[in-house]
């Protein structure tokens, strides 16, 4: 289910339940990495990005990567809505930061 939280400069943010979550655990039998299992995350939409480069696709993942080893905000990676605008799929983080 995916639930509108409120709207900026660039575009609209969601949230959502992630069904599978993303791979943090590591199955050592099965040597591979595992589902979390459910998980409420933020889905930050961009406005009218159905025909953003891929260049800048590129540019995105390298934040995300960025992000990641900065240890700030987590994000898990880009998805598409229903209309084909990219979303960033981010942890929820409730309150204030």
């Amino acid at each position: 289910m995916v639930k509108y939280i409120g709207s900026g400069g660039f575009g609209s943010v969601y949230s959502a339940l992630w069904m599978e979550g993303p791979r943090w655990n590591w199955d050592d039998g099965a040597q591979e990495w595992a589902r979390a299992g459910p998980m409420t995350v933020a889905l930050k939409r961009l406005d009218n990005s159905q025909k953003i480069s891929s260049s800048f696709i590129n540019q995105i993942k390298t934040y995300h990567k960025c992000l990641q080893s900065a240890s700030l905000a987590e994000t898990f990676g880009i998805t598409k809505d229903p209309t084909s605008n990219y979303m960033i799929v981010m942890k929820y983080i409730t309150g204030s930061c």
